[in-house]
């Protein structure tokens, strides 16, 4: 394992610590708990939207609490959710008044636990919670159908979550209303990992699970969840079309093939304040349903 860490047992609070150290005029703990985070930026009257999840995932799930974004986050061990009474406390600290929405992955410990939170903020504390749960990842289970739970896992279109209901918040919109706006977004998000190498969580030391130098594996989860396909790599020499392209030139490959020919244009180009809304970055504004694949 080879890490910038001093010891698997003390990384994440050093790590945290950093964060803290980064931004002070921005971020603050709750109640000298480092894994409550929350903006310093109150704005009575607005709605609080909170987060969380297990570490690993940076910048996820922190990295986007700021201006215009989320307002807290509570932050778990390596993929580990956090705890009922982190996520309470966060709840607390963000409350202006207009409620909490809570928006988070569709995974069991997550859902326990922000469940349990908000039953606790209703009944200690009079806090209405709303929730949404993120799950857009395509690979990971089939569409549901109507009426019934949602299987498929959330991972990185849960940030187009938190920008759409960040801004709605930020607007003045009512809890009511900004959780409208988080659920049509959800609805509208597809995702699919890739994966190329395997994580090493700190405390383990080894490879979460072995995939070969040569081979990478569609859909697999941000945790090491099975895929849907693993296989070799297809390099090919400089000038040389790819076999995607050619099998799309040559009207085969009726999946990837019919997903490069119906390709459209990225949208246009944007500025997006990322990590506690202090750093702009480029980004492509890619529209639902440009690609067939985000229909599925």
């Amino acid at each position: 394992m080879k890490k910038i860490i001093n010891a698997p047992e003390t990384f994440i609070p050093e790590m945290l610590e950093g964060i803290y150290a980064a931004h002070p005029d921005e971020l603050m703990c709750v109640e000298g708990d480092l894994h409550c985070l929350v903006s310093k930026r109150k704005h009575a009257g607005k709605v609080g939207i909170a987060t969380g999840g297990g570490s690993g995932h940076l910048p996820l799930f922190l990295g986007y609490v700021g201006e215009g974004m989320l307002d807290g986050c509570s932050i778990g061990d390596v993929f580990q959710s956090p705890s009922a009474e982190q996520m309470l406390a966060v709840t607390k600290a963000i409350d202006q008044g207009a409620g909490v929405l809570y928006i988070y992955g569709n995974y069991n410990g997550d859902i326990f636990n922000f469940d349990m939170a908000a039953e606790m903020a209703d009944m200690e504390e009079d806090i209405r919670v709303e929730s949404v749960v993120a799950g857009e990842d395509v690979a990971s289970a089939a569409p549901s159908a109507e009426g019934e739970p949602n299987h498929r896992r959330g991972v990185a279109g849960i940030f187009f979550v938190y920008k759409c209901a960040g801004a709605a918040a930020a607007a003045g919109l009512t809890l009511d209303e900004v959780k409208r706006v988080a659920l049509k977004a959800c609805a509208n998000v597809r995702t699919m990992g890739v994966a190329l190498t395997s994580c090493t969580v700190p405390r383990v030391g080894h490879p979460s699970f072995e995939i070969g130098e040569d081979e990478m594996e569609i859909g697999m989860g941000i945790h090491g969840e099975p895929g849907i396909r693993r296989g070799k790599l297809l390099g090919r020499p400089p000038g040389q079309r790819h076999p995607a392209q050619s099998a799309a030139a040559d009207g085969a490959g009726a999946g990837l093939g019919q997903l490069l020919r119906q390709r459209q244009p990225l949208g246009r180009k944007g500025k997006i304040r990322t990590v506690h809304g202090l750093v702009p970055s480029r980004y492509s504004v890619v529209k639902a349903g440009s690609y067939s694949l985000l229909r599925a």
